[in-house]
C-alpha cells in the first residue's frame, strides 16, 4: 500500500470521527434543551400550607340566674356582647354547654337541675359559637326527652352538637377551609349524681378502650382530631393524675388537641409531643360567685392540614353573674 493511499485512509478516518463527534454532541444538546423543569405548583402549595384559628371556651349555662339577665335585656347578642367579635373574626369557634334546654320551664330556679330556655339557643349561634359539647354531668338534668330536645334545639340554629345521641361515638366532622376537622366529646358521667353514672346516650370517658377506638375511627377520616373532656375536681386549679395521664394518651394515640371542662376554674395549658392539652377552660358564661369561678380564658389555637401549630390566650372575667369580658393580659 503507497504511502499516499494510507494518507488519504486515515483523512477520511479522521473525518469520520468529527462527523461522528458533532451529531453526538448535537444529540447531547437536544436532550438538555427538551430536559423537562418541575413547575412549582403554587396554589397546591398554598392550600397545604393554609392555617385556620379556633377558639375555645368553657362552661356556658344559660339557666338560673344567668336567665333572668338574658330576659331582662333586650338584645339577642346578650350575654355575648363583649366577646362576640372575637368569635366571628375566627374560623370556628367550639364551647362546652352546660345546661340542657328543656321543653318547659321554669328556666330560671336556683340549683342543681339546670333547664335553659329553648328560644335561647339562637344566642350561641348569634355570638358565632360553631360546635358545642353536651356532654357532661348535667346532660340529662332533664331527663332523656330534654336532651333529645337540647340537641334538636341545638341543631336548628345551625351549630354542631357532639358528644350525646345515639350516634355519638362516631364524632362529628367539619370541614373549615381545605383542613377536615374531626370533633369527639366525653363525660366522667351522664348524671349530676356526684359518682359515676354512664347513659347510652351520653359518650363516656371512664370507658376509656371505647375512647381511644372513637379516635382511631375519626382519624382515618380527618386530617385533624379534637377531644373535648368533661372531667376533673371541681374548684381544683390542677388535674387529676388520671386524667393527665389519659390526655397523654390521647396525644399519643394522634389526637392534636384535647380540652378540659367541668373544675370551673382554670387549669393548666400543656402542649405535649406536637399536641395541646388545656386540662379546664373554666367558666365562660355562669353565675358562680367566687373569684376564681368569674376568671378564665378564650383560648385561640392555629392548626393547618397536619395538627396543631401554636396557641395564645385572652383573659376574661365573669361580670354581673353573667357576661364574659375581656380584661388585659397583663
Amino acid at each position: 500500500m503507497s504511502v499516499m493511499f494510507r494518507s488519504f485512509i486515515l483523512l477520511l478516518t479522521l473525518v469520520v470521527l468529527v462527523f461522528i463527534g458533532v451529531q453526538f454532541t448535537s444529540q447531547q444538546k437536544e436532550k438538555r434543551d427538551y430536559v423537562v423543569t418541575p413547575v412549582q405548583d403554587n396554589n397546591q402549595n398554598e392550600e397545604i400550607n393554609q392555617t385556620i384559628s379556633i377558639h375555645f371556651v368553657g362552661d356556658i349555662m344559660l339557666g338560673r340566674v344567668v336567665n333572668r339577665r338574658i330576659h331582662a335585656q333586650d338584645n339577642l347578642s346578650f350575654p355575648f356582647q363583649n366577646v362576640k367579635d372575637i368569635f366571628s373574626a375566627d374560623d370556628l369557634t367550639i364551647a362546652n354547654v352546660e345546661s340542657p334546654f328543656g321543653e318547659s320551664g321554669p328556666h330560671n330556679e336556683l340549683g342543681l337541675v339546670f333547664n335553659a330556655d329553648p328560644r335561647d339557643a339562637k344566642r350561641l349561634s348569634v355570638a358565632g359559637i360553631d360546635v358545642v359539647s353536651l356532654a357532661n354531668n348535667h346532660s340529662l338534668d332533664q331527663g332523656i326527652a330534654g336532651l333529645r330536645n337540647t340537641i334538636n334545639v341545638i341543631e336548628q340554629n345551625d351549630i354542631v352538637a357532639v358528644g350525646t345521641g345515639e350516634e355519638c361515638h362516631a364524632g362529628k366532622v367539619v370541614q373549615v377551609k381545605n383542613i377536615t376537622i374531626g370533633v369527639l366529646a366525653y363525660s366522667y358521667t351522664a348524671y349530676n349524681s356526684g359518682g359515676h353514672a354512664p347513659h347510652a346516650l351520653v359518650c363516656d370517658w371512664e370507658d376509656f378502650e371505647k375512647v381511644l377506638d372513637d379516635v382511631d375511627n375519626l382519624k382515618q377520616r380527618t386530617d385533624v382530631v379534637i377531644v373535648l373532656v368533661h372531667t376533673g375536681i371541681e374548684d381544683s386549679p390542677t388535674p387529676t393524675q388520671k386524667d393527665k395521664e389519659k390526655m397523654y394518651a390521647l396525644i399519643d394515640q394522634g389526637v392534636d388537641i384535647v380540652v378540659g371542662h367541668h373544675p370551673h376554674v382554670l387549669q393548666p395549658i400543656e402542649e405535649y409531643r406536637g399536641g395541646l392539652i388545656t386540662y379546664s377552660l373554666g367558666n365562660f358564661v355562669f353565675d358562680q360567685i367566687e373569684p376564681k369561678q368569674k376568671e378564665s380564658i378564650i383560648l385561640n389555637v392555629v392548626l393547618d392540614k397536619f395538627g396543631y401549630k401554636s396557641y395564645s390566650t385572652k383573659n376574661i372575667i365573669i361580670e354581673n353573674l353573667c357576661c364574659p369580658k375581656v380584661v388585659s393580659n397583663d
